[in-house]
Protein backbone atom coordinates (compact mmCIF):
# COMPACT_ATOMS: atom_id res chain seq x y z
CA UNK A 1 0.00 0.00 0.00
CA UNK A 2 1.23 3.66 -0.82
CA UNK A 3 0.20 6.35 1.18
CA UNK A 4 -2.66 6.27 4.64
CA UNK A 5 -4.23 3.24 4.47
CA UNK A 6 -3.81 2.84 0.86
CA UNK A 7 -4.91 6.07 -0.73
CA UNK A 8 -1.76 6.52 -2.75
CA UNK A 9 -1.54 3.38 -4.25
CA UNK A 10 -3.63 3.66 -7.48
CA UNK A 11 -2.03 7.20 -7.86
CA UNK A 12 1.37 5.48 -8.07
CA UNK A 13 0.50 2.78 -10.15
CA UNK A 14 -1.19 4.97 -12.37
CA UNK A 15 2.12 7.21 -12.69
CA UNK A 16 4.32 4.50 -12.63
CA UNK A 17 2.64 3.04 -15.40
CA UNK A 18 2.71 6.10 -17.44
CA UNK A 19 6.16 7.73 -16.34
CA UNK A 20 8.79 5.27 -15.48
CA UNK A 21 9.95 4.46 -18.37
CA UNK A 22 11.23 8.38 -18.64
CA UNK A 23 11.03 9.52 -14.97
CA UNK A 24 11.89 8.34 -11.52
CA UNK A 25 8.34 7.97 -10.16
CA UNK A 26 8.56 8.67 -6.20
CA UNK A 27 6.36 8.30 -3.59
CA UNK A 28 7.47 10.98 -0.71
CA UNK A 29 6.69 9.94 2.52
CA UNK A 30 6.91 12.25 5.64
CA UNK A 31 5.23 12.33 9.19
CA UNK A 32 1.93 14.62 8.95
CA UNK A 33 2.13 15.40 12.82
CA UNK A 34 5.09 17.64 11.82
CA UNK A 35 4.63 20.98 10.69
CA UNK A 36 4.29 21.79 7.02
CA UNK A 37 7.32 24.07 6.49
CA UNK A 38 9.76 21.16 8.47
CA UNK A 39 8.08 18.84 5.66
CA UNK A 40 8.83 21.26 3.02
CA UNK A 41 12.45 21.44 4.05
CA UNK A 42 12.62 17.85 3.64
CA UNK A 43 11.06 17.92 0.36
CA UNK A 44 13.71 20.51 -0.71
CA UNK A 45 16.23 18.36 1.04
CA UNK A 46 15.28 15.29 -1.02
CA UNK A 47 14.90 16.97 -4.47
CA UNK A 48 18.55 18.77 -4.06
CA UNK A 49 19.99 15.36 -2.92
CA UNK A 50 18.80 13.74 -5.70
CA UNK A 51 20.36 16.63 -8.08
CA UNK A 52 16.55 16.87 -9.79
CA UNK A 53 16.30 19.76 -11.59
CA UNK A 54 12.55 19.24 -12.84
CA UNK A 55 10.18 17.66 -10.54
CA UNK A 56 6.26 17.55 -11.16
CA UNK A 57 4.59 17.35 -8.05
CA UNK A 58 1.33 15.64 -7.49
CA UNK A 59 -0.31 16.26 -3.84
CA UNK A 60 -3.28 14.51 -1.76
CA UNK A 61 -4.85 16.97 0.96
CA UNK A 62 -2.09 18.12 3.07
CA UNK A 63 0.49 17.06 0.52
CA UNK A 64 -0.39 20.61 -1.03
CA UNK A 65 0.31 22.22 1.56
CA UNK A 66 3.74 21.13 1.67
CA UNK A 67 4.31 21.73 -1.70
CA UNK A 68 3.28 25.27 -1.29
CA UNK A 69 5.77 25.58 1.81
CA UNK A 70 8.12 24.30 -0.58
CA UNK A 71 7.36 26.99 -3.73
CA UNK A 72 7.60 30.15 -0.89
CA UNK A 73 11.08 29.26 -0.05
CA UNK A 74 12.51 30.19 -2.77
CA UNK A 75 12.30 31.06 -6.38
CA UNK A 76 14.71 28.64 -7.25
CA UNK A 77 12.32 25.77 -5.97
CA UNK A 78 9.28 27.23 -8.18
CA UNK A 79 11.97 27.09 -11.23
CA UNK A 80 12.51 23.63 -10.49
CA UNK A 81 8.67 22.68 -10.71
CA UNK A 82 7.08 21.68 -13.80
CA UNK A 83 3.90 20.83 -12.92
CA UNK A 84 1.92 20.62 -9.94
CA UNK A 85 -1.42 18.73 -9.79
CA UNK A 86 -3.23 18.82 -6.00
CA UNK A 87 -6.14 17.18 -5.05
CA UNK A 88 -8.68 18.08 -1.99
CA UNK A 89 -5.98 20.83 -0.73
CA UNK A 90 -7.16 22.91 1.77
CA UNK A 91 -5.89 25.85 1.13
CA UNK A 92 -7.84 28.02 3.03
CA UNK A 93 -7.55 25.16 5.89
CA UNK A 94 -10.66 22.76 7.32
CA UNK A 95 -13.08 23.21 10.57
CA UNK A 96 -12.69 20.24 10.98
CA UNK A 97 -9.25 20.91 12.73
CA UNK A 98 -11.32 22.55 14.95
CA UNK A 99 -13.59 19.90 15.64
CA UNK A 100 -10.76 17.51 16.43
CA UNK A 101 -9.26 19.76 19.10
CA UNK A 102 -12.79 19.88 20.52
CA UNK A 103 -14.21 16.49 20.33
CA UNK A 104 -11.00 14.23 19.17
CA UNK A 105 -12.91 12.68 16.23
CA UNK A 106 -10.65 12.04 13.58
CA UNK A 107 -10.14 8.12 12.59
CA UNK A 108 -13.80 7.22 12.94
CA UNK A 109 -12.59 4.99 15.50
CA UNK A 110 -14.58 6.04 19.46
CA UNK A 111 -12.37 4.09 21.18
CA UNK A 112 -9.40 6.61 20.56
CA UNK A 113 -11.05 9.81 20.60
CA UNK A 114 -10.41 10.84 24.18
CA UNK A 115 -6.63 10.01 23.41
CA UNK A 116 -6.07 11.53 19.91
CA UNK A 117 -8.46 14.76 21.62
CA UNK A 118 -5.03 14.94 23.88
CA UNK A 119 -2.64 14.41 21.28
CA UNK A 120 -3.95 16.53 18.55
CA UNK A 121 -3.55 19.96 20.87
CA UNK A 122 0.18 19.33 20.33
CA UNK A 123 0.29 18.53 16.72
CA UNK A 124 2.19 21.11 14.68
CA UNK A 125 -0.12 19.87 12.00
CA UNK A 126 -3.35 20.63 12.66
CA UNK A 127 -2.95 24.48 13.86
CA UNK A 128 -1.83 24.73 10.44
CA UNK A 129 -4.67 23.05 8.98
CA UNK A 130 -7.14 25.20 10.92
CA UNK A 131 -8.88 27.69 8.33
CA UNK A 132 -6.54 30.39 7.28
CA UNK A 133 -6.98 34.29 8.34
CA UNK A 134 -7.29 34.88 4.59
CA UNK A 135 -10.34 33.06 4.41
CA UNK A 136 -11.58 34.24 7.49
CA UNK A 137 -11.51 38.13 5.87
CA UNK A 138 -12.95 37.32 2.82
CA UNK A 139 -16.20 35.97 4.55
CA UNK A 140 -15.81 32.78 5.69
CA UNK A 141 -16.21 32.64 9.03
CA UNK A 142 -16.08 28.89 10.80
CA UNK A 143 -16.69 29.64 14.20
CA UNK A 144 -19.68 30.97 15.52
CA UNK A 145 -21.08 31.89 19.72
CA UNK A 146 -24.80 30.20 19.83
CA UNK A 147 -25.37 31.43 23.16
CA UNK A 148 -28.18 30.30 25.68
CA UNK A 149 -31.00 32.23 23.84
CA UNK A 150 -30.11 30.45 20.74
CA UNK A 151 -28.60 33.73 18.74
CA UNK A 152 -25.95 33.22 16.86
CA UNK A 153 -22.40 35.53 15.89
CA UNK A 154 -19.72 35.07 13.95
CA UNK A 155 -16.13 35.17 15.15
CA UNK A 156 -14.03 37.18 12.80
CA UNK A 157 -10.18 36.25 13.06
CA UNK A 158 -9.40 38.29 16.59
CA UNK A 159 -11.88 36.43 18.25
CA UNK A 160 -11.79 32.74 16.66
CA UNK A 161 -7.39 33.24 17.70
CA UNK A 162 -8.55 34.36 20.97
CA UNK A 163 -10.72 31.32 21.66
CA UNK A 164 -7.96 28.50 20.84
CA UNK A 165 -5.36 30.59 22.60
CA UNK A 166 -7.46 30.52 25.45
CA UNK A 167 -8.58 26.66 25.33
CA UNK A 168 -5.64 24.99 23.25
CA UNK A 169 -1.66 26.09 22.35
CA UNK A 170 -1.04 29.67 21.80
CA UNK A 171 2.65 28.71 20.60
CA UNK A 172 1.65 26.50 18.16
CA UNK A 173 -1.10 28.24 17.15
CA UNK A 174 1.27 31.65 16.67
CA UNK A 175 3.57 29.31 14.51
CA UNK A 176 1.05 28.39 12.53
CA UNK A 177 0.01 32.06 11.79
CA UNK A 178 3.63 32.77 10.53
CA UNK A 179 3.66 29.72 8.09
CA UNK A 180 0.42 31.08 6.58
CA UNK A 181 2.13 34.49 6.58
CA UNK A 182 4.92 32.97 4.10
CA UNK A 183 2.71 31.43 2.01
CA UNK A 184 0.66 34.63 1.50
CA UNK A 185 3.91 37.03 1.47
CA UNK A 186 2.61 39.62 -1.15
CA UNK A 187 -1.07 39.09 0.12
CA UNK A 188 -1.53 36.48 -2.76
CA UNK A 189 -0.97 32.43 -2.14
CA UNK A 190 2.58 31.53 -3.23
CA UNK A 191 0.45 29.27 -5.68
CA UNK A 192 -1.04 32.41 -7.69
CA UNK A 193 2.24 32.93 -8.49
CA UNK A 194 2.75 33.58 -12.56
CA UNK A 195 5.55 30.86 -12.70
CA UNK A 196 3.68 28.26 -10.85
CA UNK A 197 1.98 25.69 -13.51
CA UNK A 198 -0.98 24.43 -10.93
CA UNK A 199 -4.07 22.41 -11.40
CA UNK A 200 -6.62 21.80 -8.96
CA UNK A 201 -8.69 18.80 -8.53
CA UNK A 202 -11.44 19.25 -5.52
CA UNK A 203 -14.37 17.23 -3.89
CA UNK A 204 -17.98 17.91 -3.77
CA UNK A 205 -21.09 16.78 -2.70
CA UNK A 206 -20.35 15.03 0.01
CA UNK A 207 -21.45 16.48 3.99
CA UNK A 208 -18.95 18.74 5.13
CA UNK A 209 -18.54 20.51 8.48
CA UNK A 210 -18.25 24.06 7.06
CA UNK A 211 -19.03 25.17 10.79
CA UNK A 212 -18.14 25.20 14.77
CA UNK A 213 -20.98 26.40 16.96
CA UNK A 214 -19.48 27.58 20.59
CA UNK A 215 -21.19 28.39 23.81
CA UNK A 216 -19.37 31.42 25.77
CA UNK A 217 -16.65 29.13 27.47
CA UNK A 218 -15.53 28.26 23.70
CA UNK A 219 -16.78 24.25 24.07
CA UNK A 220 -18.46 23.13 20.82
CA UNK A 221 -21.91 22.84 21.48
CA UNK A 222 -23.26 22.25 17.70
CA UNK A 223 -21.62 21.65 14.01
CA UNK A 224 -23.21 22.85 10.90
CA UNK A 225 -22.19 21.07 7.65
CA UNK A 226 -22.61 21.65 3.92
CA UNK A 227 -22.62 19.23 0.68
CA UNK A 228 -20.55 21.85 -0.68
CA UNK A 229 -17.02 20.02 0.36
CA UNK A 230 -15.62 16.27 -0.14
CA UNK A 231 -16.32 15.56 3.48
CA UNK A 232 -13.31 17.27 5.14
CA UNK A 233 -12.39 20.09 2.95
CA UNK A 234 -14.73 22.96 2.12
CA UNK A 235 -14.81 23.45 -1.45
CA UNK A 236 -14.27 27.33 -0.49
CA UNK A 237 -11.27 25.91 0.87
CA UNK A 238 -10.21 24.00 -2.16
CA UNK A 239 -10.70 26.16 -4.80
CA UNK A 240 -10.88 29.97 -3.58
CA UNK A 241 -7.73 32.13 -2.44
CA UNK A 242 -8.75 35.56 -0.96
CA UNK A 243 -12.54 34.73 -1.70
CA UNK A 244 -11.96 34.35 -5.69
CA UNK A 245 -11.01 31.66 -7.59
CA UNK A 246 -7.12 30.51 -8.34
CA UNK A 247 -5.57 31.65 -11.16
CA UNK A 248 -5.20 28.21 -12.39
CA UNK A 249 -7.10 25.33 -13.89
CA UNK A 250 -10.11 23.85 -11.41
CA UNK A 251 -11.92 20.02 -11.94
CA UNK A 252 -14.21 19.15 -9.70
CA UNK A 253 -15.24 15.39 -8.35
CA UNK A 254 -18.85 14.80 -7.41
CA UNK A 255 -19.90 12.72 -4.64
CA UNK A 256 -16.22 11.56 -3.76
CA UNK A 257 -14.89 11.68 -0.53
CA UNK A 258 -11.51 13.22 0.85
CA UNK A 259 -9.80 10.12 1.34
CA UNK A 260 -11.32 8.20 -1.82
CA UNK A 261 -10.38 11.12 -4.58
CA UNK A 262 -6.27 10.60 -4.61
CA UNK A 263 -7.18 6.96 -5.87
CA UNK A 264 -10.13 7.25 -7.53
CA UNK A 265 -10.19 6.48 -11.26
CA UNK A 266 -11.32 9.49 -12.88
CA UNK A 267 -8.91 11.01 -10.79
CA UNK A 268 -5.52 9.39 -11.87
CA UNK A 269 -6.51 9.24 -15.23
CA UNK A 270 -7.19 13.48 -15.45
CA UNK A 271 -3.43 13.30 -13.33
CA UNK A 272 -2.10 11.41 -16.23
CA UNK A 273 -3.37 13.63 -18.89
CA UNK A 274 -2.73 16.86 -16.99
CA UNK A 275 1.12 15.88 -16.65
CA UNK A 276 1.36 15.13 -20.17
CA UNK A 277 0.24 18.69 -21.08
CA UNK A 278 -3.40 17.63 -22.29
CA UNK A 279 -6.68 18.19 -21.80
CA UNK A 280 -8.19 15.56 -19.02
CA UNK A 281 -11.46 13.92 -20.28
CA UNK A 282 -14.90 14.80 -18.42
CA UNK A 283 -17.09 12.24 -17.06
CA UNK A 284 -20.03 12.40 -14.85
CA UNK A 285 -19.03 12.62 -12.07
CA UNK A 286 -15.56 14.44 -13.38
CA UNK A 287 -15.81 17.96 -14.73
CA UNK A 288 -13.99 20.71 -15.50
CA UNK A 289 -15.16 24.53 -13.68
CA UNK A 290 -15.37 27.23 -15.95
CA UNK A 291 -15.55 30.23 -14.20
CA UNK A 292 -16.08 32.38 -17.03
CA UNK A 293 -19.14 31.17 -18.08
CA UNK A 294 -22.31 31.94 -15.97
CA UNK A 295 -20.46 31.73 -12.75
CA UNK A 296 -19.34 35.23 -11.95
CA UNK A 297 -22.33 35.71 -9.75
CA UNK A 298 -20.33 33.03 -7.06
CA UNK A 299 -18.48 35.72 -5.78
CA UNK A 300 -21.22 37.41 -3.62
CA UNK A 301 -20.55 39.41 -0.76
CA UNK A 302 -20.85 38.18 1.80
CA UNK A 303 -22.66 41.47 3.43
CA UNK A 304 -25.24 40.34 0.87
CA UNK A 305 -26.10 37.59 3.68
CA UNK A 306 -26.63 39.30 6.60
CA UNK A 307 -29.81 38.88 8.34
CA UNK A 308 -30.62 39.78 11.94
CA UNK A 309 -26.11 40.46 13.01
CA UNK A 310 -25.54 37.38 11.68
CA UNK A 311 -23.39 36.04 8.80
CA UNK A 312 -24.25 32.46 8.75
CA UNK A 313 -25.46 32.33 5.46
CA UNK A 314 -22.13 33.31 3.00
CA UNK A 315 -21.60 31.63 -0.27
CA UNK A 316 -20.09 28.37 0.46
CA UNK A 317 -23.56 27.48 2.21
CA UNK A 318 -26.18 28.04 -0.62
CA UNK A 319 -25.44 30.40 -3.39
CA UNK A 320 -22.04 28.92 -4.44
CA UNK A 321 -22.81 25.33 -4.30
CA UNK A 322 -26.24 25.65 -5.98
CA UNK A 323 -24.34 27.82 -8.77
CA UNK A 324 -22.03 25.09 -9.48
CA UNK A 325 -24.16 22.41 -9.27
CA UNK A 326 -26.72 23.66 -11.81
CA UNK A 327 -23.33 24.26 -13.83
CA UNK A 328 -22.01 21.25 -14.03
CA UNK A 329 -25.11 18.81 -13.74
CA UNK A 330 -23.98 17.67 -10.52
CA UNK A 331 -27.46 16.68 -8.71
CA UNK A 332 -27.53 17.72 -5.29
CA UNK A 333 -28.73 20.99 -4.18
CA UNK A 334 -28.73 23.35 -1.22
CA UNK A 335 -32.31 25.02 -0.47
CA UNK A 336 -31.80 27.91 1.57
CA UNK A 337 -35.07 30.34 3.55
CA UNK A 338 -34.69 33.59 5.84
CA UNK A 339 -38.52 33.45 6.47
CA UNK A 340 -41.38 32.18 8.19
CA UNK A 341 -42.25 28.78 6.33
CA UNK A 342 -42.29 25.11 6.93
CA UNK A 343 -40.16 23.12 4.27
CA UNK A 344 -40.90 19.44 3.87
CA UNK A 345 -38.56 17.07 1.96
CA UNK A 346 -39.87 14.02 -0.39
CA UNK A 347 -37.96 11.13 -1.36
CA UNK A 348 -38.47 9.90 -4.87
CA UNK A 349 -41.67 7.75 -4.17
CA UNK A 350 -42.95 11.40 -3.05
CA UNK A 351 -42.87 9.87 0.67
CA UNK A 352 -42.05 12.71 3.26
CA UNK A 353 -39.33 11.94 5.15
CA UNK A 354 -38.78 15.16 7.32
CA UNK A 355 -39.27 18.88 7.79
CA UNK A 356 -37.93 21.93 9.21
CA UNK A 357 -39.74 24.85 10.47
CA UNK A 358 -39.16 27.62 13.57
CA UNK A 359 -40.77 24.97 15.62
CA UNK A 360 -37.91 22.79 14.72
CA UNK A 361 -36.50 19.36 12.88
CA UNK A 362 -38.71 16.48 12.45
CA UNK A 363 -37.29 13.89 10.50
CA UNK A 364 -37.06 10.53 9.98
CA UNK A 365 -34.33 8.21 11.19
CA UNK A 366 -31.48 8.76 9.00
CA UNK A 367 -32.36 11.80 7.49
CA UNK A 368 -31.86 14.55 10.39
CA UNK A 369 -28.59 15.68 8.81
CA UNK A 370 -30.65 16.95 5.72
CA UNK A 371 -32.26 20.46 7.94
CA UNK A 372 -30.07 22.53 9.76
CA UNK A 373 -32.45 25.38 11.56
CA UNK A 374 -30.36 28.61 12.79
CA UNK A 375 -30.45 32.22 14.03
CA UNK A 376 -33.32 31.24 16.26
CA UNK A 377 -35.44 29.57 13.79
CA UNK A 378 -35.37 32.39 11.03
CA UNK A 379 -33.05 30.43 8.82
CA UNK A 380 -33.69 26.71 7.58
CA UNK A 381 -31.70 25.36 4.89
CA UNK A 382 -32.23 21.50 3.61
CA UNK A 383 -29.58 19.47 1.41
CA UNK A 384 -31.79 17.84 -0.82
CA UNK A 385 -29.97 14.49 -2.51
CA UNK A 386 -30.83 14.08 -6.28
CA UNK A 387 -34.28 12.60 -7.20
CA UNK A 388 -35.96 14.33 -4.23
CA UNK A 389 -38.34 17.17 -3.78
CA UNK A 390 -38.90 20.22 -1.39
CA UNK A 391 -42.36 21.95 -0.76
Amino acid sequence: MVGALGTGTNMYKGLLEEFSDERDVVFFSYDWRYSTQTTAEELEAYINGHHYESVMLVCHSMGGIVASNYLARSTENRQKVEKIVTVGTPYGGSPKALFTFQTGKFLDVPIIDDLFKDLAKNLPSVYELLPYQNAINAGYEYVSLLDDSGNISGYGTDETNKMIEDSFNSRLLSKALKTEDKVYAGGQHIMNSADVDLTIIAGTNCDTINKIYVNESGEAVKIGKSAAGDGTVPLWSAILSNGAYFNHPIYLVNGVTHSSLFGDADVVSAVRAILRGNTASETDKFKKLDVNTGLGSLMIDPDDYQDNQSRDNIPDRGAVFDLINSALGFGYNTLVAHCPVLLELYDEKGTLVGSVSEAGIFAEAGYEECFELMNGGETKQVYVPEGYSVK
